[in-house]
């Protein structure tokens, strides 16, 4: 157990730390748990070996990482990786009821993975992407999202209780940003996707 002192001097108790890593650098961006408990984690690595040796797709450069733990944070259940030959990072994630996993944030590659996907092209040089995985980490379906910018990228995702996952982002259009939400059905179909366009910048999370 760790003590420490939070904002207004209340005090903070954090009953389990894990360091998750191999033998590159992990930035853990995107964090969930289940119902049991179990924790999930999405972000960008650049390793290649131990719990980070299983990839989906080439790899190279930093790739998405997605791991499981156990409640308490001692039990690694599963990790994997999913990239192309460029840069990519994970930013949101979330689990529904069955187990099944919601990854979305962005890609450099123009070899994404891309598996029943609504959209199977990197439009510019930096595309949001969305993927989902089955309990087990297997990949149901993995798609792009953007246009022709270079800082597109996925923020969150959710599950409703149909299993039907929900997207938000933004896309860069080469002068501003706009906030998009989308709705993807459970093997990958696209079934909208709302860009808000306006005078200023925007972004959904």
């Amino acid at each position: 157990h760790v003590q420490a002192r939070g904002p207004g001097h209340h005090k903070v108790l954090c009953s389990c730390v894990h360091y998750f890593g191999e033998n590159g650098d992990e930035t853990g961006v995107g964090i969930t748990t289940d119902a049991a408990g179990n924790v999930y984690v999405t972000g960008r690595t650049t390793s290649t070996r131990g719990a980070l040796t299983a990839v989906n797709g080439v790899g190279g450069g930093a790739d998405i990482f997605v791991a499981k733990s156990g409640a308490h944070l001692s039990t690694l259940l599963f990790s994997t990786r999913i990239g192309g030959a460029g840069d990519e990072e994970g930013r949101g994630i979330a689990v529904d009821a069955s187990g099944n996993i919601a990854v979305t944030g962005w890609t450099r590659s123009g070899n994404f993975p891309t598996q029943n996907a609504e959209d199977g092209t990197l439009g510019g040089t930096q595309d949001s992407v969305i993927f989902k995985l089955n309990a087990s980490g297997g990949l149901v379906f993995t798609t792009y999202y953007g246009g022709n910018g270079a800082a597109d990228t996925g923020n969150g995702v959710a599950f409703d209780a149909s299993g039907i996952l929900y997207v938000a982002g933004k896309n860069h259009d080469g002068l501003s940003n706009h906030a998009y939400v989308g709705k993807y059905e459970t093997v990958g179909n696209d079934e909208w996707t709302n860009e808000l366009p306006g005078s200023g910048e925007g972004e959904a999370s």
